[in-house]
């Protein structure tokens, strides 16, 4: 018998202590497996994981594309942060930002790099988690109050002939865990749908942007005043 060993993280959202507040628990696992010669097949028999607490504030963000659609969209996003955010007070409270952000400019605001649902995350056994196209999704350790989500839909049918379009959501409320789900997307070649006042709903520390855009209308990119963040 062969044996091998491999090493992989994965996170369980608690809400057991501190009381009433949510916390991540990390856990980190050995996991023993036994090969099989005939098929190359890896079969695990033993594992040994340990687990860490740590506060940390908590974002899921996914995206859909119209289900009616028949072609392949590539969906991509970046954080972009303001210069100068609001003070940050405590991460458990709820307020809006009093920040105007039809007044920004592309030089009040520092973006990162576009990544894909896939980038970044090692898949046990190789598996991905999402499909490649029509739809996107995001999770992990972060805190989107007064950030910037910017997203790049790719048509992939078509190839370079069609320039993409973009959504931008800046996230207005504060809260300690923030769930955003856009659905219902509707492809418009060199449009920018600007969601600057989308649906939300507060449930204790958690937050839901919850929305279809099936009936939004996007703006020419050329006309956007945060085209230079794009």
């Amino acid at each position: 018998m062969n044996l091998a060993a491999g090493r992989f993280v994965f996170h369980k959202f608690n809400r057991k202590i501190p009381a009433g507040r949510y916390v991540w628990r990390t856990f980190s696992c050995l996991v023993l497996f036994t090969s099989m010669k005939k098929n190359n097949l890896f079969i695990p028999f033993s594992f040994y994981c340990s687990g860490s607490l740590a506060q940390s504030p908590f974002l899921s963000v996914k995206l859909m594309m119209d289900t009616g659609s028949s072609f392949r969209y590539k969906i991509k996003m970046k954080f972009c942060s303001l210069k100068n955010p609001s003070e940050r007070s405590d991460l458990f409270s709820h307020e809006t930002s009093k920040i105007n952000f039809d007044r920004l400019t592309p030089d009040d605001v520092d973006c990162g790099d576009y990544f894909t649902s896939d980038e970044g995350i090692v898949y046990l056994l190789g598996q991905p988690g999402v499909k490649e196209f029509n739809g996107f999704e995001y999770s992990g350790q972060s805190f989107p109050f007064e950030k910037i989500l910017v997203f790049e839909v790719l048509d992939y049918s078509h190839g370079n002939r069609i320039r993409p379009m973009y959504i931008v959501l800046p996230v207005k409320n504060k809260s300690f865990a923030t769930f955003i789900e856009l659905t219902g997307i509707n492809f418009q070649e060199n449009k920018v749908l600007y969601l600057d006042s989308i649906k939300s709903e507060q449930d204790g520390i958690k937050l839901f942007l919850k929305q279809s855009l099936a009936d939004k209308k996007g703006i020419l990119t050329e006309d956007f005043s945060l085209k230079g963040i794009l």
